[in-house]
């Protein structure tokens, strides 16, 4: 294929998203309404905090806000076709829910963030103190507790190392996205969507990133204590924000034998089961 210039591709590119849009939101679908009880959740847990726990929306609020700019940032990118963009922004909204589980029941953690103008912990730190704070780590036996702490940290630090592939761009993800424009057995350099089926467990995990950490942000506000149980709006509340996480993992049964096109050491793996079935 020969290019005489590049006169009109900018145009070009608007249509190739519109043909683009349709597809994917027909992959991603059975997200939408998850992604929707997220965000309006996370709009009306601050309306819900009672008077004598305002203090807790002081940071919390900042970065909440922040964090459902993400959210939409994300959902609108992804739809559009721009998965390595949106996981860009994902890796700061897990960095941004990570600081709000932190700071939210910590007044002196707050403080020091507030002092310092960006966060002085570093995000494998931001893991640890979050992880830490699981009752299910607390119930474990002393002897374990350190153990099983590091496990959880890490599995929460691997999850931002393969975010951080796109973020920081990395051979395994500009490779992934270089074939979303095949031009005869290469690839175009020019931008474009990625309706690509390969790519779509890239869409998903990102979208978990999203609701899993999202859901800890703003579940902080309940662990610290600062909505009025029995209230019946808290309780309406509690009964759609509870739904979030479960109804996903009821949607993911339909993705079964779906992995990632590459790991967060960013090994490459072969196409999954998934893929091979769905590919057009």
């Amino acid at each position: 294929m020969t290019i005489k210039d590049s006169h009109g591709f900018w145009r070009l590119l608007t249509l190739l998203e519109k043909s683009a849009i349709p597809r994917i939101s027909s992959m991603l679908k059975p997200f939408e309404p998850i992604i929707t009880d997220l965000y309006e959740c996370g709009i009306e847990a601050p309306t819900l905090v009672k008077p004598s726990s305002r203090k807790y929306l002081g940071v919390t609020g900042l970065l909440l806000k922040r964090l459902l700019n993400d959210i939409r940032a994300v959902w609108l990118l992804l739809l559009f076709g721009y998965t390595s963009q949106a996981a860009s922004i994902a890796a700061a909204a897990m960095e941004n829910a990570l600081i709000i589980c932190c700071v939210t029941t910590d007044h002196r953690k707050a403080a020091r963030l507030m002092e310092s103008g960006s966060s002085p912990w570093s995000v494998y730190e931001l893991c640890r103190m979050h992880d830490s704070g699981y009752k299910w780590l607390k119930k474990k036996k002393k002897d374990k507790d350190d153990i099983d702490l590091e496990t959880a940290s890490r599995g929460d630090y691997a999850v931002y190392q393969w975010i951080c592939k796109f973020k920081h761009p990395h051979m395994v993800s500009v490779l992934h996205d270089a074939y979303s424009v095949a031009i005869e057995d290469t690839y175009g350099i020019m931008a474009a969507p990625d309706d690509r089926i390969e790519d779509l467990p890239n869409k998903i995990y990102i979208l978990e990133i999203m609701i899993i950490f999202g859901c800890d942000a703003i579940n902080s506000l309940v662990e610290a204590k600062a909505l009025e149980e029995g209230n019946p709006k808290v309780v309406a509340w509690q009964k759609r924000f509870s739904s979030i996480v479960g109804n996903f993992e009821e949607i993911m049964k339909n993705f079964d034998n779906m992995n990632l096109p590459f790991d967060y050491k960013g090994r490459m793996r072969k196409p999954s089961e998934f893929q091979e079935h769905h590919t057009d």
